[in-house]
């Protein structure tokens, strides 16, 4: 059995990584990962509006983000938008709701 060097490992990992998930679909997981914790925001279930709630229910039903990113980082995404939320909600979304825009 032949074994690479780490550094050589690395690369050859690193691109069949960038093969399976490029920039663009990088960029439309964390688009759809957004839009789902959102969505307790707008259809006002409190219960839904935390961190652990969303971790779990994302893992069950959208498994397939855990190919692309990995669990800290998905956590980091959870609660950067969470934390959104929770301070531009009313501001933002709700004045855009009033006034037609979505």
């Amino acid at each position: 059995m032949y074994y690479f060097p780490k550094e050589v490992w690395y690369q050859i990992k690193s691109y069949e990584f960038q093969l399976k998930f490029p920039k663009q679909i990088q960029n439309q997981y964390r688009s759809y990962l957004y839009s789902m914790v959102r969505l307790p925001y707008f259809l006002k279930e409190e219960h839904k509006k935390n961190i652990n709630y969303q971790n779990n229910f994302l893992r069950i039903n959208y498994s397939f983000l855990w190919d692309a990113f990995n669990d800290n980082y998905i956590k980091q995404l959870i609660e950067k938008e969470l934390d959104r939320m929770n301070n531009d909600f009313d501001s933002i979304y709700l004045k855009q709701i009033c006034h037609g825009r979505f």
